[in-house]
């Protein structure tokens, strides 16, 4: 192949993989979405990655694995990937944990 053709097959790679990975994070988009929308009190959520999440984790997918989203408004949220030292069905979910352990992200 040319470089040119070396180029473009570079691109329909890269095109193709980007495709697959937004339609993951809208998956998981539309899943917080959601999940904020019954919970309107709550800015701050702790679950379990999702399977396209999953694909994409850096590092060991255990039980222990979760996502942390932070709602700064409705339609913005942010995620962070988190591997605890215990199973996640251990940890608390609640607001005021899911914010103590976001601030602590953050540092």
């Amino acid at each position: 192949m040319t470089n040119e053709a070396d180029r473009k097959a570079r691109e329909k790679r890269f095109s193709a993989a980007m495709k697959r990975e937004d339609a993951r994070g809208m998956l998981a988009t539309d899943e917080d979405k959601n999940w904020f929308a019954a919970n309107p009190h709550r800015r701050y959520r702790l679950r379990a990655p999702l399977i396209s999440e999953m694909l994409m984790w850096n590092g060991d997918v255990t039980f222990a694995a979760a996502v942390l989203v932070k709602q700064i408004q409705p339609g913005l949220r942010m995620r962070a990937s988190i591997n605890f030292d215990r199973p996640l069905c251990l940890a608390s979910t609640d607001e005021r944990s899911a914010k103590r352990l976001w601030k602590q992200l953050c540092r």
